[in-house]
């Protein structure tokens, strides 16, 4: 199965040997739409009936079934994004695009034989076995695995995923993909935060887990490459990134802050341990083994706090990759802007980033991007809890139903808090932000997983006239979807960054594997430059590509 079939494409005259660029114009604006950045909630209206039914009866913490992840991307083949819902009490759900009606849903039950397709409290979609179509990678609470896509959008076989390292019960919430070894295969990064060795124990700190892809899906436990920790981490959340721009994929983990003392492991170390950060120094010479190297302390990226969810982005548009973890409060959540390779800065206080008040103190999944197209991406944050507590001042604590948060990007310098204007703050147990284009406009969606209830859909306002531009790869080899690629758009005088990372912002899910430009509204130019540095390192530049457009860069 081809990676999408675009309609009405042309070609593009292209500067990188061996690329065709293929150029389809975006639909039109659905009549009635407000401004780009001003968002319609629109579950119902797109044909989405399925609540995350995530809670038990209990009240207190770990009684409740707290997880709720989403998956965007083209499961069948036919150029639109489809969803993927995840559902701790039964059967995922995928909802599939409807060919005549953009952006409209249809509804179909995760069936697999011999499952794995439920009781998942996460989701990443990726193309495992290099066939060209996104397979769903998921975690029950008993393990890990893979589900096979055989190209429509169904689900046909469970591959297992299963550590040497581990036989007790595993809480997974965060996968992420990327070719760490040069092979052009999907490698796997698996964050995990707790194991129990029976259903009654109390979860211990687990470790995290590496696979590599030996071809087709075949994965081989590599996890003893990763630095031995004294203690393992509490990790929420993982990512696969280049940190220091020299073309090869590095690795990131928000982690749940403990000391030994408080875990009952040290009683004399109180040292907090946050998050992680790992260099990737290559393929070592000899035994040809992954090299990665802990680069955590100085970096200033091991931030000590109650990390959760987090989100990627070149926020200041320097050109290299900057971090946000959350939190709750009353510590903050951390905007962390790169100053060089494996040097970074918080910044939140002085840009006004953190989104934790008193009305919404928890913060989760997190995604940039460019909500109003303006050309600076914007800071979304999910908040909520599951009961309510309150402070010894008589402050209320951990609220249930919080406010989700946008904060807007304005130009590198600040983020203003905009969630009223853009109607996405629907209060609730938020916990997975993805992003993606459902009705083909051009204008990136975004769609929230909460706890037992049906996700946010909010589809984004659209304006015909706005410069925009929708970029997705085409690769040769079985990384198909490019993924782990820079790409760089260059118009009016500035130069935008992006990279494709699936299952490395958020929480619990991953937005589609496209990128969304936007640009500013007085942009006089019609065509834009692009530069792509493919997952292999070799680096492509692409003149006149029409804005627009959705542009598919396919090297072969």
């Amino acid at each position: 199965m081809s990676l999408a079939a675009c309609r009405a494409t042309t070609n593009v005259p292209t500067a990188g040997a061996g690329i065709t660029v293929l150029a389809e114009p975006l639909a039109s604006c659905r009549l009635g739409a407000p401004p780009p950045g001003t968002f319609t909630e629109s579950a119902e209206a797109v044909g989405i009936t399925f609540a995350h039914n995530g809670a038990s009866s209990g009240a207190e913490m770990g009684e409740v079934r707290d997880y709720a992840g989403a998956g965007l991307g083209d499961l069948d083949g036919d150029g639109l994004l489809d969803l993927y819902l995840t559902n701790i009490s039964g059967p995922d759900r995928v909802y599939l695009s409807r060919g005549a009606n953009p952006g409209t849903l249809r509804a179909t039950v995760v069936d697999v034989v011999d499952t794995g397709a439920a009781n998942d409290l996460r989701v990443t979609l990726a193309d495992v076995d290099g066939d060209r179509d996104l397979d769903a990678l998921v975690s029950p609470a008993d393990g890990n695995a893979w589900l096979e896509n055989d190209g429509l959008g169904r689900f046909v076989a469970a591959h297992p995923i299963v550590s040497a390292q581990l036989d007790g019960l595993l809480n997974t919430y965060s996968v992420a993909v990327g070719d760490l070894d040069g092979n052009g295969w999907l490698d796997l990064f698996i964050g995990n935060h707790t194991v129990s060795y029976d259903e009654s124990s109390p979860g211990i700190p687990a470790p995290e887990l590496l696979f590599l892809n030996r071809g087709g899906g075949v994965l081989e436990e590599v996890s003893d490459r990763l630095p031995k920790q004294k203690v393992d981490d509490e990790t929420w959340l993982v990512a696969l990134l280049d940190f220091d721009d020299d073309g090869d994929l590095d690795l990131y983990e928000v982690n749940d802050a403990w000391s030994p003392a408080e875990l009952g492991i040290d009683p004399n170390d109180t040292r907090q341990i946050g998050c992680r950060l790992y260099r990737n120094d290559g393929l070592a010479a000899g035994d040809g083994a992954l090299k990665l190297t802990d680069v955590s302390d100085g970096s200033h990226a091991d931030v000590t706090i109650s990390a959760m969810g987090g989100a990627f982005s070149d926020f200041d548009g320097d050109g290299d990759v900057d971090l946000y973890v959350t939190t709750m409060r009353h510590t903050a959540n951390a905007l962390l802007r790169n100053d060089g390779p494996f040097q970074f800065s918080d910044v939140t206080n002085d840009l006004h980033a953190d989104s934790l008040t008193d009305a919404h103190d928890v913060g989760w999944g997190a995604v940039f991007f460019d909500a109003d197209m303006d050309g600076w991406e914007d800071l979304f944050v999910a908040h909520g809890w599951h009961t309510t507590g309150v402070f010894a001042e008589g402050t209320p604590l951990n609220q249930k139903l919080q406010p989700d948060v946008l904060l807007r990007n304005q130009g590198g310098a600040r983020f203003q808090d905009v969630t009223d204007a853009a109607r996405v703050g629907g209060p609730g147990m938020s916990r997975s932000p993805v992003v993606g284009d459902l009705n083909r406009d051009g204008f990136p969606d975004l769609v929230v997983a909460v706890v037992s209830e049906r996700p946010y859909v909010y589809l984004n306002g659209c304006a015909a006239s706005a410069p925009t531009l929708t970029v997705r790869l085409d690769d040769r080899g079985p990384n198909g979807y490019g993924v782990g690629a820079r790409v760089r758009v260059a118009a009016g005088g500035r130069v935008q960054t992006r990279w494709l990372a699936p299952g490395s912002d958020g929480l619990y899910g991953s937005s589609a594997p496209e990128l969304y430009f936007g640009f500013d509204a007085t942009l006089t130019d019609t065509h834009v430059a692009i530069e792509v540095r493919w997952p292999d390192g070799e680096t492509t530049t692409h003149a006149d590509i029409p804005l627009r457009h959705r542009v598919t860069m396919r090297r072969r």
